[in-house]
């Protein structure tokens, strides 16, 4: 057996069968298995790019003969992913991260010289362990230990969305591309320009399947994932016009980065992520979903379609929208808003609040679990009215862009003023109360 073949064979053995015994030794901390593969799902994408990257700034480079991927020895990526995944997160739980990241790279500094001539080293590939450890490791095992601690939700759900996001628009196209003898070319032949416009309309397609992972973390305290889910049944937002707004528009911008790509395969992997997701879907409402659920799940579902959005919102949780009744805008405001309909809002005036002060304009939903001010108020009774107007306010409200839309807002409006109480509770229908 050549040295070659050892260094290959070994080198996703040995983590494996580690991750296995490791795994089924703490097969009953399911938030910490989780969190470990998290964490190796993290490290895919960007421990890939970053070989790429390595390659190409000639930090290291890799001198191999079939099994790879963009150049990328298979065995040894995935044994990375698991060094810096599963393994640190369940064997090293307790220790502090920067002795966990020391021990990684440590480990790396004694073993990548061995790996000749799987692993040729460049002068400078120092830099590159540094920069893989900032932004393949530590992320991956920020994630692991906030998923286990059910913490830092909203950091969290930007990482998940980023590791299936590498894995969607990297990993897998980039493996059917391979195996069906396409190219990255059509990407490299286009502008700077066209390359902007080209990911700003991706972005776009995207859009209600980031709402809706927003609206499971806002609403409901969770992610998308099994042992990891929201607290309550999420009937708003996305879902308040499609039960499976994540399976059909990640299908959809896997057939509109194949166009882009120039790939059939790429694009029709969209449409069996549309069959999977039916199937899995299917499995998890006859299972999970009706027995959590019950009755409330059968209502929901029978208002709303798994893949074709409605054109008005079936049912979204009932919430009240108080305004500041002695400002002329926001008076102004309230009415256009009325004048659209939305299902299930009333308008009372800020006034009125049976307990506090309130912003000149606050959304409040009647179960408690969302409240929200000025413009983001606004966003959210569109959300009320028609798809149209709920994909601006699911694009307005991404995270970055609703920061940027709510200081221009609070800047032309002279901020989120509060109006002092002055009213009673309303009791049985007040005539200042208007419901959409």
């Amino acid at each position: 057996m050549s040295w070659i073949v050892l260094v290959r064979s070994l080198g996703l053995m040995l983590p494996l069968v580690l991750t296995v015994a490791v795994v089924a030794w703490r097969r009953g901390h399911r938030r910490r298995t989780l969190g470990g593969f998290l964490a190796a799902a993290w490290n895919a994408p960007a421990l890939l790019a970053l070989n790429v990257l390595a390659a190409r700034v000639g930090w290291w480079r890799f001198e191999v003969e079939g099994g790879t991927l963009l150049g990328v020895p298979v065995d040894l990526w995935l044994a990375w992913c698991l060094l810096w995944g599963p393994l640190p997160a369940l064997l090293l739980r307790r220790w502090p991260l920067p002795v966990v990241l020391g021990l990684l790279l440590g480990v790396d500094v004694l073993l990548m010289p061995w790996c000749a001539p799987v692993v040729v080293l460049g002068p400078g590939w120092l830099w590159g362990e540094a920069l893989a450890l900032a932004v393949c490791a530590l992320p991956g095992l920020l994630l692991a230990r906030w998923t286990r601690d059910d913490a830092q939700l909203g950091p969290r759900v930007l990482l998940l969305a980023g590791a299936f996001a590498g894995l969607t628009l990297g990993v897998v196209p980039a493996a059917v591309l391979q195996e069906t003898g396409g190219s990255w070319g059509s990407l490299s032949a286009l502008t700077g320009t066209q390359l902007a416009v080209t990911i700003q309309l991706l972005l776009l397609v995207a859009v209600p399947a980031l709402s809706a992972v927003q609206e499971f973390a806002e609403r409901g305290g969770g992610t998308p994932l099994p042992y990891d889910p929201p607290r309550v049944l999420i009937r708003s937002g996305p879902y308040a016009y499609l039960a499976n707004p994540m399976q059909t528009f990640m299908a959809a911008l896997l057939v509109a980065w194949g166009g882009v790509l120039h790939s059939a395969p790429v694009a029709l992997a969209g449409a069996m992520t549309v069959a999977f997701g039916a199937s899995v879907a299917a499995w998890q409402e006859r299972g999970q979903l009706s027995r959590r659920y019950g009755e409330a799940w059968s209502s929901y579902r029978g208002g709303v379609r798994a893949f074709v959005p409605r054109w008005r919102p079936h049912a979204p949780p009932p919430a009240t929208l108080y305004y500041a009744a002695d400002c002329g805008p926001c008076e102004q405001l309230m009415r256009w808003l009325s004048r659209k309909q939305p299902a299930g809002v009333r308008f009372v005036p800020a006034q009125q609040h049976p307990s506090r002060d309130l912003a000149r304009v606050t959304y409040a939903a009647d179960d408690g679990l969302l409240e929200a001010e000025g413009l983001i108020a606004v966003l959210r009774v569109l959300e009320h009215v028609n798809l149209l107007w709920a994909y601006l306010s699911w694009l307005l409200r991404l995270p970055g862009i609703s920061h940027v839309a709510r200081v221009l807002s609070d800047v032309a409006s002279g901020g989120p003023n509060l109006v002092p109480r002055t009213g009673p509770s309303l009791e049985g229908g007040d005539e200042a109360a208007r419901t959409g």
